[in-house]
């Protein structure tokens, strides 16, 4: 029977949590059972709240404040009942029990509802992971704190038993936070590339180099899908992030060099050709090949091509003994290198016609260009 009734005095303790507000009234809340009394009758007071704070604190090194807060929040309350109830009260009178003991009860609905929180709500909290991981915070502040706040509200969805509006939100929540995690990937790879292409534009690219600044465009766009489609592939995300780079770079120079070229007077153009030979020709001695300068530039820049290829050529057949078989980790590497080939080649067939080929139809960078890149 007093089993009983202390299970009736808890129950009715959790019943009073859900209209307790900051002050707490003794009339309220039930009488102490034999049972509770006799529990707690060798503990002086002081003791009994000593233990309560404890718990408190104990609740906060458990994240109840997140995961519960307002169930922590009526402990508190109940905790603050007892201390003023134990003060006030007469030697031999135990009146801030029936606190205490809403104060358990409280912590106790609390620790359910984290369970409850953790095992609905594990998705998000991987995707939180993630967002940090990537510095999403860092990224649009404004958008990560208002998906925060999102997460916040689900839990007191889950707290206050409002299983029909977590059940709503809980998938949207999901969608948005994965779309912000790409975009933010997407983002911390291309921004150097974004940052180069506007550097481009202000060299005027597109008067002086509108073919290669039509690639690195394109190579831009071709990168972000790529990423956008698979944006946990690190290396895949890493490596279209150079090239992007890359082909931006090569605008910029390409762009200042066009442009330094028309300002040359013709009675110094020669020199410039002469000063290209030289550069050709110093490779040519290192390479210890015949002199070349009797040919055209291209045709010089392809003599040293050929060369370099006959020495690659040979160092490899120096480093891999003969006897050794063609397996199929062996011939990795120049699968790999086909099939880079082939990318660089569907980049090149994509360039269109440099009369066909508006710079400002491709993309707008002023979004990502608003914000730092995450460290």
């Amino acid at each position: 029977m007093r089993k009983l009734s202390t299970v009736v005095l808890v129950a009715a303790l959790v019943s009073q949590l859900g209209c307790m507000s900051s002050a707490i009234k003794e009339a309220e809340l039930p009488p102490l059972s034999p049972e509770v009394q006799s529990r707690f009758a060798k503990l002086p007071p002081a003791a009994v709240i000593a233990d309560a704070e404890a718990q408190i604190k104990a609740a906060y090194i458990a994240q109840l404040d997140f995961y519960s807060p307002q169930y922590l929040k009526r402990a508190e309350e109940a905790l603050k009942a007892a201390k003023k109830e134990a003060r006030s009260q007469k030697p031999g009178q135990r009146g801030e029990l029936v606190y205490i003991l809403a104060l358990e009860a409280a912590l106790a609905r609390a620790a359910e509802t984290k369970s409850a929180v953790l095992a609905q709500m594990s998705d998000v909290f991987k995707l939180r992971e993630a967002l940090d991981r990537v510095d999403a915070g860092h990224y649009k502040k404004r958008t990560y704190d208002k998906l925060m706040s999102r997460i916040q509200e689900l839990i007191s969805h889950i707290e206050a038993e409002r299983s029909d509006k977590f059940a709503a939100k809980l998938p949207v929540l999901i969608e948005d936070m994965t779309e912000f995690e790409t975009h933010t990937i997407v983002h911390n790879a291309l921004y150097p590339a974004a940052l180069a292409l506007e550097e481009a534009e202000d060299v005027d690219a597109d008067d002086y180099a509108p073919r290669s600044l039509a690639k690195a465009e394109l190579t831009y766009e071709r990168a972000e899908k790529r990423i956008r489609a698979n944006p946990h592939d690190a290396s895949t995300v890493t490596r279209l992030g150079n090239e992007a780079l890359v082909e931006a770079r090569h605008a910029f120079y390409v762009s200042r060099a066009v442009a330094a070229l028309q300002e040359v007077k013709r009675d110094k153009l020669e020199r410039i050709v002469l000063d290209e030979e030289q550069r050709l020709g110093q490779i040519a001695t290192v390479l210890s090949i015949n002199p070349i300068y009797d040919r055209s530039l291209p045709d010089q820049a392809l003599a040293l091509v050929e060369a370099v290829a006959d020495l690659v050529k040979s160092v490899k057949a120096q480093q891999v003994p003969a006897s050794t078989s063609d397996t199929s980790e062996g011939k990795l590497p120049a699968a790999e290198e086909r099939l880079a080939a082939e990318e660089r080649s569907a980049v090149s067939a994509e360039q269109p016609d440099e009369a066909d080929l508006p710079v400002s139809d491709f993309f707008d960078l002023s979004e990502v260009l608003t914000e730092e890149p995450a460290k």
